[in-house]
């Protein structure tokens, strides 16, 4: 009987040690539990949140309560990045309640979940392939969305990272000289995807892995594969006659040429007069109407419309390039912001769980001592008192210690914040003054466009 009487009070004694969120954790109190979980969820404590949303999801499953249980239970493992097992939530939910008023918010942050899950272009693509499958889904099902524009960065992110991917695998082929898988790679990149942002690189090298390939090649064979690459290089100059691997590219088909002489009775004169139509040809394919149309927006422009009209697009490019950076900076600064308030919220949480603790500790130290036996009930009563004392002195220290862990969490926070907004401003006042030098280049500093200026007098004095 005695020992009985112990375990139980062993029992009662480790149940009452647990704090209150534990507590109404394992519970099955409903109201209790939304409760808390909403409070938690508000105050920023995600992974709390998230565990008492997961114990309550059984309870409330196919109660009207439910959808919203099991979307903010996905809510508050995004916010607390969590991605994959948010993912996760968002589908679920979406399998359970797709008309629900949740359901389209719920579909896009799914969409973030994968996106902010994949990896970067060298590593493996599957998750790249379900999220671009995920996103047209999303976009079929809600054409009118409000997200079109985040969907289509996303999209275009994803497509770059597939585009770099392939590129880079092919170009590996040409690095350890084995031209021949190099040319198929590259053929096969553009045979999946002809829009490839890397096709020009792509055309090039599918040029110059031919030009080698023939140039190794034993005597007998060299003739058809120098062709093949004439025929390579035309693709490539009828495709992009002003790239900047036009002359590599003109330097290897006059080598080629010229051994192709040995078999076309060849001469120098030929191959200066073929060089020259060739170039004439590419000038005429310039100059037409479409491809002015095609490549500045305006049909019959003069020389100077066409120059002038090339400066505003390189003025337009670098302070786009300037506008991306602001964005990113300032992106990146509010990334900073957040972190070091939620930083503030975990060390007032754990100041505030030090004295919730020792406050259980001493209602658990209490209650024990109820239910132990005593010779008689005035040492029951100085037993209890003395406990309450020690907790009450426990709990004291305890809120002087919560006390300095919030002042040490607000003078961290305060010393970060100055730091930040130090930046933010620093960086705000350079970039209100942006301007475009003679060279095309942003400058961000006042001084600098009078340096530049300077420098240009003294380049025209020379």
């Amino acid at each position: 009987m005695k020992k009985s009487i112990i375990l139980f009070s062993i029992l009662l004694l480790a149940f009452s040690c647990k704090s209150e969120y534990e507590l109404i954790l394992n519970s099955y109190d409903i109201e209790e539990k939304t409760k808390m979980a909403f409070e938690l969820y508000e105050a920023g404590r995600y992974q709390k949140a998230a565990n008492m949303f997961e114990s309550l999801a059984p309870l409330t499953s196919g109660t009207a309560r439910d959808d919203t249980v099991r979307y903010y239970w996905g809510l508050s493992n995004y916010y607390f990045r969590d991605y994959i097992t948010a993912e996760g939530n968002f589908k679920s939910f979406l399998e359970y309640y797709p008309l629900s008023p949740f359901a389209e918010n719920a579909s896009f942050l799914r969409l973030d979940c994968l996106y902010r899950s994949t990896y970067r272009y060298e590593l493996d693509q599957i998750p790249t392939y379900a999220c671009m499958n995920a996103i047209r889904e999303y976009q079929k099902d809600h054409p009118n969305n409000e997200n079109k524009a985040i969907c289509d960065k996303m999209m275009e992110d994803l497509q770059q990272r597939l585009d770099t991917k392939a590129y880079e695998a092919a170009r590996l082929y040409f690095h350890i000289e084995d031209y021949i898988a190099a040319t198929t790679a590259f053929k096969n990149v553009l045979k999946d995807n002809s829009e490839n942002i890397y096709r020009e690189d792509i055309l090039f090298y599918i040029a110059k892995s031919s030009f080698r390939y023939a140039l190794n090649s034993v005597e007998n064979k060299r003739k058809e594969r120098y062709l093949l690459f004439v025929d390579n290089y035309y693709n490539f100059i009828g495709e992009y006659p002003q790239s900047g691997y036009r002359n590599e590219l003109d330097v290897l088909y006059k080598r080629a040429q010229k051994y192709l002489g040995k078999y076309n009775d060849v001469t120098e004169e030929l191959l200066a007069k073929e060089t020259a139509n060739i170039e004439k040809l590419s000038k005429q394919r310039l100059n037409t109407e479409e491809m002015k149309v095609k490549r500045f927006g305006k049909a019959g422009m003069t020389p100077e419309e066409l120059k002038a009209k090339q400066e505003q697009d390189k003025i337009a490019a670098q302070e786009y390039r300037a506008k991306k950076e602001k964005q990113r900076f300032i992106g990146q600064h509010y990334d900073t912001v957040r972190e070091i308030a939620r930083n503030k919220r975990n060390a007032y949480s754990k100041a505030e769980d030090l004295v919730i603790n020792a406050e259980s500790k001493m209602q658990s130290d209490i209650k024990a001592l109820e239910a132990k036996k005593f010779k008689s009930e005035e040492k029951r009563q100085e037993a209890i008192e003395k406990a309450r004392t020690k907790g009450e002195q426990n709990i004291e220290a305890a809120k002087a210690k919560a006390e300095t862990m919030k002042a040490q969490a607000d003078a961290t926070y305060e010393h970060r914040m100055a730091e930040e907004t130090k930046k933010y401003e620093t960086f705000r006042a350079q970039t209100e003054y942006i301007k475009v030098n003679d060279r095309g280049q942003v400058n961000t500093d006042p001084d600098a466009d009078t340096q530049v200026t300077k420098q240009t007098r003294r380049r025209r004095r020379r």
